[in-house]
């Protein structure tokens, strides 16, 4: 079980953008790892905080990508953080904030069926204080 996020353009996943620029922003963020073809995961030694897949979806919101094998464009990134660490959830919700930033999208958050804001008041934690 984990929390759930996604960014995406606008509510129909609009529009797509090649792999290779999305993947680029993701790798350079602090303590993001490569993990598979089509998706990341933030850590730090051997705990993982957050998975992140990159993803082709319809309009509907529903994978027509294949992550064995996955497509030169995407419309998706979805972050999954473990319930284990939801007590560093703005932690890793920063981190999503600062990639969907990056691609210019929305952060939606599909538990309370609204866009994603953090406060503003809150560091992730890779930063010091």
């Amino acid at each position: 079980m984990s929390y759930d996020l996604f960014a995406r353009k606008d509510a129909q996943h609009s529009e797509k953008l090649p792999r290779s620029q999305v993947h680029d922003i993701i790798g350079s963020i602090p303590y993001v790892e490569p993990n598979g073809p089509a998706g990341f995961v933030l850590k730090q030694g051997d705990e993982v905080y957050m998975e992140i897949d990159v993803d082709l979806v319809s309009e509907e919101g529903d994978s027509i990508g294949d992550l064995d094998s996955p497509s030169a464009e995407v419309n998706r990134v979805d972050f999954h953080v473990p319930y284990g660490f939801a007590d560093g959830l703005d932690s890793s919700t920063a981190v999503a904030q600062q990639i969907t930033e990056h691609l210019g999208w929305e952060l939606y958050d599909p538990q309370s069926d609204s866009t994603f804001r953090r406060s503003k008041t809150a560091k992730p934690w890779w930063k010091f204080w």
